[in-house]
């Protein structure tokens, strides 16, 4: 297997429209901006099982999805949006050590994944989960 290299850094921008939830008494308008960096390792294979009674062999499926990172960045301290307003965020994230980079295998991957959103009182947008490639030689 090719030796890879985890890059350190990433660049993220992320564009989110959002308006302000329905503030009731006591609601916090406040907004904060979040980026969402996430690696799942996905194990797709087959075993060979064997009936205890009959004796009978066949292959499973083996499907198995872990998260082996999993990390949030604070992109933008609290703030106040208009109705209708839009914000564009800037930042660098920086990769966790020791994390493995995007690859892709017979049976096993490793999918890298990243997102913006709004943490707010009320419904929290966000731009969905994107996928993302992290640094291989």
């Amino acid at each position: 297997m090719p030796r890879a290299v985890v890059s350190s850094l990433l660049l993220a921008l992320f564009l989110v429209v959002a308006s302000p939830a329905s503030a009731g008494p006591g609601s916090n308008p406040n907004a904060e901006f979040i980026a969402d960096l996430v690696c799942e390792e996905v194990v797709s294979t087959q075993e060979k099982v064997t009936c205890q009674r009959c004796r009978n062999s066949w292959d499973a499926p083996v499907n198995n999805t872990k998260n082996v990172a999993n990390q949030s960045y604070p992109l933008a301290p609290a703030f106040v949006l208009a109705a209708g307003e839009t914000r564009t965020f800037e930042g660098t994230l920086q990769v966790p050590g020791g994390s493995p980079p995007s690859f892709t295998g017979p049976s096993v991957r490793y999918e890298w994944k990243i997102r913006g959103r709004l943490e707010a009182f009320g419904n929290d947008p966000d731009s969905g989960f994107q996928s993302l490639r992290v640094g291989t030689r």
